[in-house]
Order: C-alpha cells, then structure tokens, then sequence
C-alpha cells in the first residue's frame, strides 16, 4: 500500500469523525478541521510550487483559526465559572448580615 492510499484513508476516517463531532457538539474548531483535513490531500494534486505554497498557507490560516476558536471557548468557560463566583459571595455576605441583624435583635 503506498502512502497515497494511507492518506487517503486517513483523511476519510479524520473526516468522518469530525462530522461526528461537530452534529454531536456544535463547536466551530471542529467544523474548522473538517474544512482543513482535505486540503492535505492536495498535495498529490500537482507539484506546482506555487499551488503547493498557497494550499500550505491555507492549511496555516485554518489552524489559527482553529486554535483561536478552540481558546477562546476555553476562555469563555472560565470567564463563566468566575461571573458566579461573585454571585456567591453576595450571597453569602447577605446571610452574614442577615445572621448579624438577628444577633443584634437578641
């Protein structure tokens, strides 16, 4: 089996699982790599330098892409996870205060 049809292979499964991913998850990163695993293919297109070239700086846009969306969903998570945060604690310092009043009513 040479390394064309290894790839070729690779690049279905890839794509299969992405799509899975994607209708199971809705996260852009992997609509992003479902858009970038077959432009590795093009590589067996021609030996043109200059296509070669402009599919490589494709393929680099899509991965900065990809890593961009992939943090920025990481990042928005943590910025949720610190909005409750401060919710909690005005909570908790209500009940103080409120445990304080009644202290003070004794």
């Amino acid at each position: 089996m040479t390394y064309f049809y290894l790839h070729m292979i690779l690049i279905v499964v890839a794509m299969i699982f992405f799509l899975f991913e994607y209708k199971k998850e809705r996260k852009i990163y992997q609509l992003i790599l479902l858009i970038w695993i077959p432009f590795s293919g093009l590589r067996y297109i021609s030996d043109n330098r200059i296509f070669l070239i402009a599919v490589g700086v494709l393929q680099f846009i899509l991965f900065g892409l990809m890593l961009f969306f992939l943090f920025k969903q990481k990042k928005s998570k943590s910025d949720k996870s610190s909005e409750n945060n401060p919710v909690i604690l005005s909570e908790v310092e209500k009940q103080e205060d409120e445990l304080v009043v009644d202290d003070l009513k004794k």
